[in-house]
């Protein structure tokens, strides 16, 4: 009777730990949703769209960007895409959209001066050496602009 007592006992202990246990858990998965819920709760519908609008804009920038092939009609087609995307985002993302712009001119005018074909290679250097003026760039010279077109072309899928 004793054991049977003990062992009753040492049941219900378990039991009550277990449920107690699972309880807490519980308790914690509700408020962690709860207040996930509520994170982003502060933005009104402008900001919450504007953030939803920002982020369709990088999206597409990057997924441009790592599809963007060195040649002449993948980086000019880029480079119309890139500009459309730079015209309807918001101030603070320009800047990332024409570094991307000065750089793929960059590469186009060397890829141009390759070709022998003068006139669209320096067409592209001069938009290139605006545009990174424009960023705040002192050194934008032809030498630089090579360089950089350089690694460019390197880093990137043919």
């Amino acid at each position: 009777m004793k054991q049977s007592a003990v062992s009753t006992f040492f049941v219900a202990t378990v039991l009550f730990t277990s449920l107690a246990c699972g309880s807490y858990v519980a308790a914690l998965r509700l408020s962690s949703r709860y207040q996930r819920s509520h994170l982003f709760s502060t933005f009104g519908v402008e900001e919450g769209q504007r953030l939803r609008r920002v982020t369709q804009i990088l999206l597409a920038f990057e997924t441009s960007r790592l599809t963007t092939k060195n040649s002449v009609d993948s980086l000019e087609r880029n480079v119309v895409y890139v500009g459309e995307l730079r015209d309807q985002a918001p101030e603070e993302v320009k800047p990332i959209l024409e570094l991307r712009l000065a750089i793929d001119h960059a590469v186009l005018s060397k890829l141009f001066e390759q070709a022998n074909n003068r006139v669209d290679a320096a067409t592209h250097k001069d938009r290139a050496q605006s545009l990174f003026r424009s960023l705040g760039w002192k050194d934008v010279s032809p030498q630089v602009l090579d360089e950089l077109a350089q690694k460019q072309l390197q880093s990137r899928p043919k």
